[in-house]
């Protein structure tokens, strides 16, 4: 444990820095510790995002589903992507956070 003075973690294909800042406690148990809070913020961040999107589907379903649909809309026009729908809170989240 004390031998260990960083940790890298990949995580949703970007890289996460774990260095305590006492060298002397060790990397691993630092490392454990902000992973658990880290993880516990993504989880509340998911849940946040999975109310949004079921009160915005439910707000839907209570207008019948009616929408104004937009004018002058182009033949390759792809604003309705993915990300596009998930920023407008139109998407389902993604998966949620996995604990290893």
């Amino acid at each position: 444990n004390v031998v260990c003075t960083d940790i890298v973690h990949i995580h949703d294909k970007s890289l996460h820095y774990y260095a305590p800042k006492n060298p002397d406690t060790g990397a691993y148990d630092y490392f454990v510790q902000r992973y658990c809070e880290d993880l516990k913020v993504r989880r509340k961040d998911y849940d946040k995002q999975l109310k949004a999107f079921h009160q915005q589907q439910s707000s839907q379903q209570k207008d019948g589903g009616k929408k104004a649909k937009p004018k002058g809309r182009r033949k390759g026009d792809d604003s309705d992507d993915e990300a596009t729908l998930q920023k407008k809170g139109l998407a389902p989240p993604k998966e949620p956070p996995k604990d290893y």
